[in-house]
């Protein structure tokens, strides 16, 4: 059955210190076929000496949204960090040899990049940050350690999965839509006035709109297609949601 409203929170994460974490909440009516933002797309930090629940981001976000009707809600959370790690280096930190020459380009070294890496790099010639190379390595940790949680405490399933659910986590990429200028346009038209465009809450807002692209396909405001897993990767290695603009 489809479900009344789509409640999509969007997360730009940023490391386990300081006041880097944007948050947007925003929200689709199939019922009034309304788009509208929750509260108002923020930058805080992460709480002292535990994790973050998804509950507790929508009320940080709106004090008068009411979670008493979310069994009747689609939840989809859009996460901009790395949501798993390339195969090849899960090998190799059990020990198992899985490289025996130096790469021919770094984009191809299996130790630094998922397949889903790779395959954003062939299509937009962008090489996406590392998770065990590049800084965005605190990031991801921040993203994982909070997902295995939501996914053990809270009933929510990471895409791609052969599973479907009323509780979904994927990942997104929001700086190939800041490089496109008619993704970047459609965009500024959605997100409030108010949100700074350099600002992590400013990606976060990205990120929610791209959850309810997930989820919504064709139906939504005139964003392009979100384009899902290609055959030939690897899948556990998570994949990157990202919409394709008129000139890519």
């Amino acid at each position: 059955m489809k479900p009344r409203r789509i409640v999509s929170i969007g997360w730009d994460v940023g490391g386990w210190m300081g006041k880097k974490q944007g948050f947007s909440m925003s929200l689709w009516d199939y019922e009034k076929e309304e788009f509208s933002w929750i509260g108002k797309p923020s930058e805080m930090s992460l709480p002292k000496n535990r994790l973050i629940t998804p509950d507790e981001i929508m009320g940080i976000l709106s004090s008068t949204f009411s979670d008493r009707e979310l069994d009747e809600y689609q939840i989809i959370i859009a996460i901009d960090a790395p949501l798993g790690y390339p195969e090849a280096f899960v090998k190799f930190i059990s020990s198992e040899d899985v490289i025996s020459a130096k790469p021919d380009k770094e984009i191809n070294n299996p130790l630094a990049y998922r397949d889903t890496e790779r395959h954003i790099h062939k299509v937009f010639d962008k090489k996406p940050l590392s998770s065990v190379f590049d800084k965005i390595g605190n990031n991801a940790t921040v993203a994982i350690s909070h997902i295995r949680t939501w996914s053990s405490e809270h009933e929510y399933i990471v895409q791609p999965s052969n599973r479907c659910s009323k509780r979904e986590i994927i990942e997104v990429y929001p700086a190939l839509v800041k490089g496109n200028d008619f993704l970047q346009e459609l965009f500024d038209e959605i997100i409030p006035d108010t949100v700074k465009r350099e600002s992590d809450a400013y990606d976060s807002a990205i990120c929610s709109i791209m959850g309810l692209k997930y989820y919504l396909g064709e139906e939504f405001l005139g964003v392009p297609v979100a384009v899902g897993p290609v055959e030939d990767i690897e899948q556990k290695e998570g994949w990157i949601y990202y919409l394709i603009g008129p000139t890519n």
